[in-house]
């Protein structure tokens, strides 16, 4: 997907505050802080709310409604409005078939660290609630907490599909996925272990978690926060430009935020797929504000899905004009012409023209070039948001605005200490239906760090305070993250 871990949200307070200083002062400022500070008022802290929640289902465990009810403390300030909340309304239900849902949320301000966004806000604790939920019905009901999932899951045939509050998915086969799991998880052997271990005075635990990931954000998402919204954006487009040079080089200028999340890996790897070049060749660059086009910037979860779809738009303008002139040289019909392997084909014959060929020419032998056709070989294009629509007026209807939803199954096994509430891990295995996949090494990439951080919000990371308000996690030695 592609965001950039909330990082964009809290970067002008320091900014502000050294630049106001040195306006008063009329001096260079440096703005400094130890981790004592950062820990204490970095503007990025995660949810913390409490929630009050309730599953209707039949007595042969189908789910009917979901109810959900949410004390949110947001910290000293609103950062970024109340969009933990409003992020997890796209996938709300889960991979579930809930008919309707009731969702409350009271934001309160206290005297703790503002409440960030970070790595799909929203996401984690929504899953973690309903998954919560799912697993007290399975107890209470006496059926199998697998069997039960497959009962409710939303089939294949069944997408696209519209969830209560409006949010579409758009595809997935969420019985396939849990089966992948399960046939990798050896379930039988670790269930015999725990028996055996238990008698030992043992103590393992075997989890399921079947959950959503969304991803492609609509800027809509954001009328529902108030009202009547002031400036009613729709679209979160984002633009690239791609020229070939007359020495058959590929450029592709970005005109979004750099953040340093590697969108370039996407775009050369599209567009090397594109035109059949090592992606390694294709030079990547950034245009300033200025002279830009279009562009969002990471964020949502939507960069690679927006990044292909510009992408691909652009290539195919260059080539449209690519084909034009390899069908005049080489005197063939233009429905003829293909790219592949760097070179542009007549289909079904040896005769080819290199991307150096081409580029040449249309650079420096205007004369070679059709008639009435410009010099030069680059086009932009413009990607706005494939599928979004605005909220109903009376806001039952939030509209599709994180059409493009990841599933996925974990299957965690651990072990317990019961004396000191230790956790080993014995096995984890997780499986992911993520669509259309285009860097299998940065995808895999992302899931094992998101399973990193899903067992650091877990088991380490919390800022904690006393009934008087005083924060208690002032070093990194109170503060523990995942190690390896």
């Amino acid at each position: 997907t592609g965001g950039s871990f909330g990082s964009k949200h809290v970067t002008s307070k320091v900014i502000a505050i050294a630049g106001a200083l040195s306006k008063v002062t009329g001096h260079p400022v440096k703005f400094m802080e130890d981790r004592i500070d950062n820990l204490a008022a970095n503007d990025a802290q995660a949810a913390d709310r409490i929630y009050d929640a309730e599953l209707a289902v039949t007595k042969e465990g189908k789910f009917l409604s979901l109810r959900l009810h949410a004390i949110d403390d947001y910290g000293a300030y609103f950062v970024f409005a109340i969009t933990g909340n409003t992020n997890m309304m796209s996938q709300i239900s889960g991979p579930y078939t809930i008919g309707s849902l009731e969702n409350g949320i009271k934001a309160v301000l206290t005297n703790k660290n503002q409440q960030g966004v970070f790595r799909g806000a929203g996401s984690d604790v929504g899953n973690w609630v309903l998954e919560r939920l799912v697993d007290a019905t399975s107890d209470e009901l006496g059926i199998d907490g697998i069997e039960l999932r497959r009962r409710n899951f939303i089939q294949p045939n069944q997408f696209p599909y519209k969830i209560p509050t409006g949010n579409v998915y758009d595809s997935g086969n969420y019985p396939g996925v849990l089966d992948m799991a399960l046939q990798h998880a050896d379930l039988d052997y670790w269930r015999q272990e725990q028996v055996r271990a238990r008698k030992l005075g043992r103590y393992i635990g075997i989890g399921l978690a079947t959950c959503q990931q969304r991803s492609t954000y609509s800027a809509t998402e954001f009328w529902f926060h108030n009202p009547g919204p002031a400036t009613g954006l729709t679209t979160t487009a984002e633009s690239v430009r791609i020229g070939i040079g007359p020495t058959g080089g590929i450029t592709v200028t970005m005109f979004s935020p750099f953040w340093g999340n590697s969108p370039e890996t996407v775009v050369s790897q599209v567009v090397g797929e594109e035109f059949g070049v090592d992606p390694t060749t294709v030079s990547v660059t950034y245009e300033g504000t200025s002279q830009g086009l279009p562009s969002a910037g990471p964020g949502g979860s939507r960069m690679t899905v927006m990044l292909s779809g510009a992408v691909q738009g652009a290539a195919a303008k260059v080539k449209e004009k690519m084909y034009k002139i390899a069908a005049h040289l080489l005197e063939a019909c233009l429905d003829d012409m293909e790219v592949r392997e760097g070179r542009v084909w007549v289909k079904g014959t040896a005769r080819s023209l290199s991307l150096t060929d081409i580029g040449m020419k249309a650079y420096w032998n205007k004369f070679d070039l059709p008639a009435d056709m410009e010099s030069g070989l680059e086009g932009s294009f413009t990607y706005d948001h494939p599928y979004t629509t605005a909220p109903s007026e009376d806001r039952k209807d939030l509209g599709v605005f994180y059409p493009i939803m990841g599933h996925a199954a974990h299957i965690p096994i651990v072990e317990v200490d019961i004396k000191t509430g230790q956790v080993k891990f014995l096995k984890y295995l997780a499986v992911h239906d993520v669509g259309t996949v285009v860097n299998p090494r940065s995808l895999q990439g992302q899931i094992r760090g998101g399973i990193a951080q899903g067992i650091g919000v877990a088991l380490y990371e919390e800022v904690r305070y006393s009934p008087e308000g005083q924060n208690l996690t002032t070093t990194m030695n109170d503060y523990l993250v995942p190690t390896v």
